[in-house]
Protein backbone atom coordinates (compact mmCIF):
# COMPACT_ATOMS: atom_id res chain seq x y z
CA UNK A 1 0.00 0.00 0.00
CA UNK A 2 1.55 3.40 -1.27
CA UNK A 3 -0.13 4.98 1.57
CA UNK A 4 -2.79 4.19 4.68
CA UNK A 5 -5.68 2.47 3.88
CA UNK A 6 -8.92 2.59 6.30
CA UNK A 7 -11.57 -0.30 5.92
CA UNK A 8 -14.74 -0.07 7.71
CA UNK A 9 -16.84 -3.12 7.73
CA UNK A 10 -20.82 -3.14 7.95
CA UNK A 11 -22.82 -0.15 6.56
CA UNK A 12 -25.15 0.95 9.48
CA UNK A 13 -25.08 3.73 11.57
CA UNK A 14 -21.87 2.70 13.53
CA UNK A 15 -19.57 2.08 9.97
CA UNK A 16 -21.46 4.81 7.32
CA UNK A 17 -20.99 7.79 10.39
CA UNK A 18 -17.31 6.81 10.58
CA UNK A 19 -16.80 6.67 6.78
CA UNK A 20 -18.48 10.03 6.55
CA UNK A 21 -16.77 12.02 9.42
CA UNK A 22 -13.02 10.65 8.44
CA UNK A 23 -13.67 11.69 4.93
CA UNK A 24 -14.06 15.40 6.56
CA UNK A 25 -11.01 14.90 8.84
CA UNK A 26 -8.28 14.15 6.85
CA UNK A 27 -6.90 15.91 4.57
CA UNK A 28 -7.30 14.99 0.90
CA UNK A 29 -4.74 12.14 -0.42
CA UNK A 30 -4.06 11.25 3.47
CA UNK A 31 -4.94 7.54 3.37
CA UNK A 32 -7.74 5.67 1.24
CA UNK A 33 -11.32 5.06 3.14
CA UNK A 34 -13.27 1.56 2.01
CA UNK A 35 -16.29 1.06 3.95
CA UNK A 36 -17.65 -2.69 2.91
CA UNK A 37 -21.03 -4.05 2.77
CA UNK A 38 -23.05 -7.02 2.07
CA UNK A 39 -25.57 -4.66 0.49
CA UNK A 40 -25.78 -1.63 -1.93
CA UNK A 41 -28.10 0.25 0.73
CA UNK A 42 -28.43 0.72 4.50
CA UNK A 43 -31.74 -0.53 6.05
CA UNK A 44 -32.94 2.46 8.78
CA UNK A 45 -33.94 -0.62 11.25
CA UNK A 46 -35.27 2.17 13.56
CA UNK A 47 -38.15 2.42 11.25
CA UNK A 48 -38.41 -1.68 10.96
CA UNK A 49 -41.54 -2.08 12.36
CA UNK A 50 -43.21 0.04 10.14
CA UNK A 51 -42.21 -1.42 7.38
CA UNK A 52 -43.75 -4.86 9.31
CA UNK A 53 -47.43 -3.34 9.89
CA UNK A 54 -47.16 -0.78 7.34
CA UNK A 55 -51.10 -0.35 5.66
CA UNK A 56 -51.61 0.80 2.32
CA UNK A 57 -55.23 1.68 2.69
CA UNK A 58 -58.10 -0.22 1.19
CA UNK A 59 -56.30 -3.71 0.71
CA UNK A 60 -57.76 -7.55 -0.12
CA UNK A 61 -56.46 -10.41 0.93
CA UNK A 62 -55.99 -11.86 -2.64
CA UNK A 63 -54.61 -8.57 -4.20
CA UNK A 64 -51.31 -10.15 -4.36
CA UNK A 65 -50.03 -7.67 -7.14
CA UNK A 66 -51.01 -4.33 -5.27
CA UNK A 67 -49.55 -5.71 -1.90
CA UNK A 68 -46.13 -6.54 -3.77
CA UNK A 69 -45.59 -3.39 -5.12
CA UNK A 70 -46.41 -1.90 -1.73
CA UNK A 71 -43.66 -4.00 -0.08
CA UNK A 72 -41.48 -2.23 -2.89
CA UNK A 73 -42.67 0.96 -1.99
CA UNK A 74 -42.27 1.22 1.85
CA UNK A 75 -39.20 -0.54 1.38
CA UNK A 76 -37.47 2.05 -0.22
CA UNK A 77 -38.40 4.32 2.68
CA UNK A 78 -36.02 2.91 4.49
CA UNK A 79 -33.79 1.36 2.47
CA UNK A 80 -30.90 4.40 1.61
CA UNK A 81 -28.37 3.76 -1.35
CA UNK A 82 -24.90 4.13 0.34
CA UNK A 83 -23.17 5.18 -2.54
CA UNK A 84 -25.34 8.06 -2.80
CA UNK A 85 -24.75 9.02 0.80
CA UNK A 86 -21.25 8.89 -0.52
CA UNK A 87 -21.72 10.57 -3.83
CA UNK A 88 -19.53 13.73 -2.59
CA UNK A 89 -17.05 12.17 -0.25
CA UNK A 90 -13.53 9.93 -1.08
CA UNK A 91 -15.47 7.21 0.49
CA UNK A 92 -14.73 3.95 -1.84
CA UNK A 93 -18.06 1.47 -1.48
CA UNK A 94 -16.65 -2.34 -1.65
CA UNK A 95 -20.63 -4.42 -1.40
CA UNK A 96 -18.95 -7.92 -0.45
CA UNK A 97 -19.45 -10.03 2.61
CA UNK A 98 -16.86 -10.39 4.92
CA UNK A 99 -15.78 -13.78 6.05
CA UNK A 100 -12.44 -13.01 7.68
CA UNK A 101 -10.85 -10.84 9.81
CA UNK A 102 -6.49 -11.37 10.45
CA UNK A 103 -6.16 -8.69 13.13
CA UNK A 104 -2.27 -9.77 13.00
CA UNK A 105 -1.60 -9.79 8.96
CA UNK A 106 -4.00 -6.64 9.06
CA UNK A 107 -6.35 -8.13 6.38
CA UNK A 108 -9.64 -8.80 5.88
CA UNK A 109 -10.84 -11.43 4.06
CA UNK A 110 -13.91 -11.04 1.67
CA UNK A 111 -16.54 -13.64 0.13
CA UNK A 112 -16.08 -12.36 -3.60
CA UNK A 113 -12.52 -10.25 -3.87
CA UNK A 114 -10.59 -11.97 -1.33
CA UNK A 115 -7.64 -10.23 0.94
CA UNK A 116 -7.80 -6.56 1.91
CA UNK A 117 -5.22 -5.04 3.35
CA UNK A 118 -5.60 -2.19 5.84
CA UNK A 119 -3.60 -0.16 7.99
CA UNK A 120 -6.33 1.05 10.02
CA UNK A 121 -10.09 -1.04 10.65
CA UNK A 122 -12.91 0.36 12.26
CA UNK A 123 -15.95 -3.39 12.90
CA UNK A 124 -19.12 -2.42 12.94
CA UNK A 125 -21.02 -5.64 11.76
CA UNK A 126 -23.52 -5.59 13.77
CA UNK A 127 -25.42 -8.34 15.70
CA UNK A 128 -27.38 -11.40 14.98
CA UNK A 129 -30.48 -12.84 16.35
CA UNK A 130 -29.88 -14.74 19.66
CA UNK A 131 -32.38 -17.45 20.10
CA UNK A 132 -30.68 -19.39 23.47
CA UNK A 133 -31.33 -22.57 22.22
CA UNK A 134 -34.70 -23.04 21.73
CA UNK A 135 -35.70 -25.70 19.93
CA UNK A 136 -37.69 -24.59 16.51
CA UNK A 137 -37.31 -21.14 17.35
CA UNK A 138 -34.73 -20.80 14.00
CA UNK A 139 -36.63 -22.69 11.57
CA UNK A 140 -40.15 -21.45 12.82
CA UNK A 141 -39.92 -17.98 14.59
CA UNK A 142 -39.61 -14.68 11.89
CA UNK A 143 -36.99 -11.96 13.26
CA UNK A 144 -36.94 -8.46 12.54
CA UNK A 145 -33.70 -7.95 11.69
CA UNK A 146 -33.79 -6.67 7.95
CA UNK A 147 -36.44 -6.12 5.13
CA UNK A 148 -36.89 -9.82 4.30
CA UNK A 149 -38.13 -10.07 8.08
CA UNK A 150 -40.12 -7.36 7.85
CA UNK A 151 -41.66 -8.55 5.22
CA UNK A 152 -41.85 -11.74 6.78
CA UNK A 153 -43.76 -10.49 9.71
CA UNK A 154 -46.04 -8.54 7.80
CA UNK A 155 -47.24 -11.92 6.02
CA UNK A 156 -47.55 -13.49 9.35
CA UNK A 157 -50.11 -10.84 10.45
CA UNK A 158 -51.66 -10.63 7.55
CA UNK A 159 -51.87 -14.57 7.25
CA UNK A 160 -53.47 -14.68 10.57
CA UNK A 161 -56.10 -12.31 9.06
CA UNK A 162 -56.82 -14.25 6.60
CA UNK A 163 -57.06 -17.52 8.66
CA UNK A 164 -59.70 -15.82 10.98
CA UNK A 165 -61.76 -14.71 7.76
CA UNK A 166 -61.68 -18.70 6.51
CA UNK A 167 -62.31 -20.92 9.36
CA UNK A 168 -64.17 -18.32 11.66
CA UNK A 169 -61.79 -19.42 14.31
CA UNK A 170 -59.84 -17.49 16.52
CA UNK A 171 -55.83 -17.10 16.07
CA UNK A 172 -53.16 -15.98 18.10
CA UNK A 173 -49.93 -14.40 17.53
CA UNK A 174 -46.77 -14.43 19.52
CA UNK A 175 -44.62 -12.26 20.12
CA UNK A 176 -41.47 -13.27 21.79
CA UNK A 177 -39.62 -11.06 24.16
CA UNK A 178 -40.36 -7.65 25.46
CA UNK A 179 -37.33 -5.56 25.16
CA UNK A 180 -37.80 -2.35 22.53
CA UNK A 181 -38.24 -4.59 19.55
CA UNK A 182 -40.64 -6.94 20.44
CA UNK A 183 -42.36 -4.19 22.73
CA UNK A 184 -42.48 -2.11 19.12
CA UNK A 185 -43.59 -4.59 17.09
CA UNK A 186 -46.00 -5.49 19.69
CA UNK A 187 -48.43 -1.95 20.07
CA UNK A 188 -47.69 -1.59 16.17
CA UNK A 189 -49.15 -5.33 15.57
CA UNK A 190 -52.38 -4.51 17.47
CA UNK A 191 -52.73 -0.98 15.38
CA UNK A 192 -52.27 -2.74 11.94
CA UNK A 193 -54.88 -5.51 12.95
CA UNK A 194 -57.71 -2.92 13.81
CA UNK A 195 -57.17 -1.87 10.12
CA UNK A 196 -57.41 -5.20 8.85
CA UNK A 197 -60.12 -6.48 10.66
CA UNK A 198 -62.21 -3.75 9.79
CA UNK A 199 -61.24 -4.18 6.08
CA UNK A 200 -61.99 -7.79 6.58
CA UNK A 201 -65.16 -7.47 8.11
CA UNK A 202 -63.55 -9.65 11.11
CA UNK A 203 -64.43 -8.95 14.98
CA UNK A 204 -60.69 -7.86 16.40
CA UNK A 205 -61.48 -10.09 19.33
CA UNK A 206 -61.09 -12.96 17.37
CA UNK A 207 -57.34 -11.97 16.65
CA UNK A 208 -55.28 -12.56 19.65
CA UNK A 209 -51.62 -10.73 20.19
CA UNK A 210 -49.81 -12.03 22.95
CA UNK A 211 -46.53 -10.35 23.92
CA UNK A 212 -43.77 -13.04 26.31
CA UNK A 213 -41.34 -11.96 28.15
CA UNK A 214 -38.81 -14.11 30.48
CA UNK A 215 -38.80 -11.40 32.94
CA UNK A 216 -40.78 -9.21 35.31
CA UNK A 217 -41.61 -6.55 33.29
CA UNK A 218 -41.57 -5.17 29.49
CA UNK A 219 -38.44 -2.63 29.06
CA UNK A 220 -37.20 -3.73 31.73
CA UNK A 221 -33.71 -2.41 31.04
CA UNK A 222 -35.17 1.01 30.66
CA UNK A 223 -36.53 3.52 33.87
CA UNK A 224 -39.36 2.23 36.11
CA UNK A 225 -41.36 5.26 34.16
CA UNK A 226 -40.65 3.84 31.07
CA UNK A 227 -42.29 0.84 32.35
CA UNK A 228 -45.08 1.11 34.02
CA UNK A 229 -46.17 3.86 30.71
CA UNK A 230 -45.60 0.77 28.41
CA UNK A 231 -47.56 -2.06 30.15
CA UNK A 232 -50.64 0.72 30.49
CA UNK A 233 -50.45 1.51 26.67
CA UNK A 234 -49.78 -2.59 26.11
CA UNK A 235 -53.10 -3.15 28.01
CA UNK A 236 -55.27 -0.22 26.06
CA UNK A 237 -54.38 -1.53 22.52
CA UNK A 238 -55.48 -5.00 23.95
CA UNK A 239 -52.06 -6.97 23.79
CA UNK A 240 -51.89 -9.32 26.63
CA UNK A 241 -48.34 -9.36 28.53
CA UNK A 242 -47.24 -12.53 29.95
CA UNK A 243 -44.04 -12.40 31.90
CA UNK A 244 -41.71 -14.29 34.08
CA UNK A 245 -42.30 -16.81 30.76
CA UNK A 246 -40.05 -19.04 29.01
CA UNK A 247 -40.31 -20.86 25.87
CA UNK A 248 -38.64 -23.89 25.89
CA UNK A 249 -40.15 -24.70 21.55
CA UNK A 250 -41.22 -23.32 18.63
CA UNK A 251 -43.20 -25.29 16.27
CA UNK A 252 -45.05 -24.07 13.22
CA UNK A 253 -48.26 -23.77 15.15
CA UNK A 254 -47.46 -23.73 18.56
CA UNK A 255 -45.10 -22.68 21.19
CA UNK A 256 -44.52 -24.86 24.59
CA UNK A 257 -43.48 -23.19 27.94
CA UNK A 258 -40.52 -24.36 30.69
CA UNK A 259 -43.83 -25.60 32.22
CA UNK A 260 -44.65 -27.88 29.97
CA UNK A 261 -47.90 -26.31 29.34
CA UNK A 262 -48.53 -24.62 25.35
CA UNK A 263 -50.18 -22.47 22.80
CA UNK A 264 -51.98 -22.84 19.72
CA UNK A 265 -50.38 -19.99 17.39
CA UNK A 266 -50.72 -18.32 14.14
CA UNK A 267 -47.17 -17.49 14.06
CA UNK A 268 -44.55 -16.20 16.11
CA UNK A 269 -42.19 -12.93 16.20
CA UNK A 270 -39.13 -13.22 17.47
CA UNK A 271 -37.44 -10.32 19.41
CA UNK A 272 -35.49 -12.27 22.07
CA UNK A 273 -32.23 -10.37 22.01
CA UNK A 274 -28.97 -10.32 19.71
CA UNK A 275 -25.66 -12.13 20.20
CA UNK A 276 -22.57 -11.98 18.12
CA UNK A 277 -20.94 -14.99 18.14
CA UNK A 278 -20.71 -15.26 14.65
CA UNK A 279 -17.43 -12.71 15.10
CA UNK A 280 -15.34 -15.63 17.22
CA UNK A 281 -15.24 -17.98 13.98
CA UNK A 282 -14.18 -15.28 11.65
CA UNK A 283 -11.68 -13.71 13.80
CA UNK A 284 -7.85 -14.71 13.78
CA UNK A 285 -5.71 -13.12 16.41
CA UNK A 286 -5.77 -12.69 20.12
CA UNK A 287 -8.91 -10.92 20.47
CA UNK A 288 -11.09 -11.07 23.47
CA UNK A 289 -15.01 -11.50 23.42
CA UNK A 290 -17.95 -10.98 25.88
CA UNK A 291 -20.38 -13.64 26.76
CA UNK A 292 -22.58 -12.57 23.42
CA UNK A 293 -19.65 -12.59 21.51
CA UNK A 294 -18.60 -8.87 21.35
CA UNK A 295 -15.52 -7.43 20.63
CA UNK A 296 -13.83 -6.06 23.74
CA UNK A 297 -12.73 -2.81 23.68
CA UNK A 298 -10.57 -0.24 25.45
CA UNK A 299 -11.84 3.17 26.55
CA UNK A 300 -10.78 4.29 23.51
CA UNK A 301 -12.89 1.70 21.23
CA UNK A 302 -9.74 -0.29 20.03
CA UNK A 303 -8.52 -3.46 20.53
CA UNK A 304 -6.11 -4.43 23.60
CA UNK A 305 -3.82 -5.87 21.81
CA UNK A 306 -4.01 -4.28 18.40
CA UNK A 307 -4.44 -0.32 18.74
CA UNK A 308 -5.36 0.02 14.87
CA UNK A 309 -8.51 -1.97 15.07
CA UNK A 310 -11.55 -0.35 16.46
CA UNK A 311 -14.84 -2.01 17.57
CA UNK A 312 -17.92 0.09 17.44
CA UNK A 313 -21.78 -0.20 17.82
CA UNK A 314 -23.22 -3.64 18.51
CA UNK A 315 -20.67 -5.55 18.04
CA UNK A 316 -18.61 -4.28 20.43
CA UNK A 317 -18.47 -4.55 24.25
CA UNK A 318 -17.54 -1.75 26.82
CA UNK A 319 -19.13 -1.66 30.04
CA UNK A 320 -22.05 1.46 30.49
CA UNK A 321 -22.46 1.55 26.53
CA UNK A 322 -25.85 -0.55 25.50
CA UNK A 323 -25.87 -1.59 22.37
CA UNK A 324 -28.38 1.05 20.66
CA UNK A 325 -27.82 3.29 17.09
CA UNK A 326 -27.87 6.40 19.34
CA UNK A 327 -24.45 4.96 20.74
CA UNK A 328 -23.37 3.38 17.45
CA UNK A 329 -23.60 6.74 16.00
CA UNK A 330 -21.57 8.27 19.57
CA UNK A 331 -18.55 5.39 18.93
CA UNK A 332 -17.86 6.15 15.54
CA UNK A 333 -17.51 10.02 16.88
CA UNK A 334 -14.59 8.49 19.09
CA UNK A 335 -13.15 5.98 16.67
CA UNK A 336 -13.17 8.15 13.45
CA UNK A 337 -11.22 10.88 15.87
CA UNK A 338 -8.95 8.41 17.24
CA UNK A 339 -7.76 7.18 13.49
CA UNK A 340 -7.19 10.89 12.65
CA UNK A 341 -4.88 10.83 15.99
CA UNK A 342 -3.16 7.70 15.13
CA UNK A 343 -2.03 8.90 11.48
CA UNK A 344 -1.05 12.30 13.11
CA UNK A 345 1.28 10.37 15.88
CA UNK A 346 -1.39 12.14 18.73
CA UNK A 347 -2.36 10.58 21.64
CA UNK A 348 -5.96 8.76 21.52
CA UNK A 349 -9.05 9.85 22.92
CA UNK A 350 -11.27 8.33 25.56
CA UNK A 351 -14.66 7.26 24.93
CA UNK A 352 -17.18 8.08 27.41
CA UNK A 353 -21.23 7.19 26.83
CA UNK A 354 -23.24 10.08 26.76
CA UNK A 355 -27.25 9.56 28.06
CA UNK A 356 -26.69 5.86 27.43
CA UNK A 357 -30.13 5.51 28.90
CA UNK A 358 -31.51 7.25 26.09
CA UNK A 359 -35.13 5.69 24.85
CA UNK A 360 -36.95 6.63 22.14
CA UNK A 361 -40.07 3.98 21.41
CA UNK A 362 -43.08 3.81 19.19
CA UNK A 363 -46.05 2.17 20.92
CA UNK A 364 -48.27 1.82 18.14
CA UNK A 365 -50.17 4.60 16.15
CA UNK A 366 -49.49 8.41 16.91
CA UNK A 367 -47.80 7.66 20.41
CA UNK A 368 -44.12 7.00 21.28
CA UNK A 369 -42.18 7.02 24.76
CA UNK A 370 -39.35 9.11 24.95
CA UNK A 371 -37.06 9.16 27.91
CA UNK A 372 -34.37 11.39 26.72
CA UNK A 373 -33.12 14.58 28.49
CA UNK A 374 -36.70 13.88 29.72
CA UNK A 375 -39.65 12.20 29.41
CA UNK A 376 -42.68 12.18 27.11
CA UNK A 377 -45.43 10.43 26.00
CA UNK A 378 -48.28 10.08 23.55
CA UNK A 379 -48.12 12.44 20.77
CA UNK A 380 -45.12 14.49 22.20
CA UNK A 381 -43.27 10.90 22.23
CA UNK A 382 -44.35 10.41 18.30
CA UNK A 383 -43.03 13.71 17.36
CA UNK A 384 -39.65 13.77 19.11
CA UNK A 385 -39.37 10.24 17.32
CA UNK A 386 -39.97 12.27 13.96
CA UNK A 387 -37.74 14.63 15.03
CA UNK A 388 -34.85 11.89 15.40
CA UNK A 389 -35.19 10.17 11.90
CA UNK A 390 -34.90 13.48 10.17
CA UNK A 391 -31.74 14.18 12.46
CA UNK A 392 -30.50 11.00 10.91
CA UNK A 393 -31.34 11.59 7.34
CA UNK A 394 -30.03 15.30 7.78
CA UNK A 395 -26.75 13.50 8.32
CA UNK A 396 -26.56 11.71 6.00
CA UNK A 397 -28.16 13.98 2.93
CA UNK A 398 -28.52 17.25 1.64
CA UNK A 399 -31.54 19.16 3.46
CA UNK A 400 -33.66 19.00 0.31
CA UNK A 401 -32.65 15.05 -0.13
CA UNK A 402 -33.46 14.44 3.67
CA UNK A 403 -36.83 16.48 3.70
CA UNK A 404 -37.89 14.46 1.24
CA UNK A 405 -37.17 11.11 2.17
CA UNK A 406 -38.66 11.79 5.41
CA UNK A 407 -42.15 13.39 4.63
CA UNK A 408 -42.42 9.78 2.12
CA UNK A 409 -41.88 7.93 5.49
CA UNK A 410 -44.33 9.63 7.37
CA UNK A 411 -46.44 9.70 4.50
CA UNK A 412 -46.79 6.38 3.71
CA UNK A 413 -45.64 4.92 7.61
CA UNK A 414 -48.61 7.40 9.56
CA UNK A 415 -51.82 5.48 7.58
CA UNK A 416 -51.32 2.65 9.82
CA UNK A 417 -52.02 5.62 12.59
Amino acid sequence: MSRDRIVILGGGFGGIRTALLLSKKLKKNTADIILVNQNSYQVYTPSLYEVATAYRGTELSSDAVQEQNFKGEIGAAIAFDIAHIFSKTSVQLVIDEVVGVDVEKQQVHLKKDGALDYTYCVVALGSRTAYFGVEGAEQHAVTLKDLHSAFAVRDVVRNAVGQVKTTQQPATVAIVGAGLAGFEVATEIATYIKHLVHTHSIDKKQIHIILIEARNQALSACSDVVCEKARHRLYYLGVELKTNTKITKVERNKITFSDNSSLEVAGVVWGGGVQCLYLQEMTKGDVSFSSSGQIMVTESLNLENYSNVFAIGDCSFLEGAPSTAYIAEQQAECAAKNIALLINNKPLKKYTPKNANFVVSSAGGKYALADTYFFCCGFSGWLIKRIIDFRYLLSIYPLGTALKMWYKGVKLFSKND
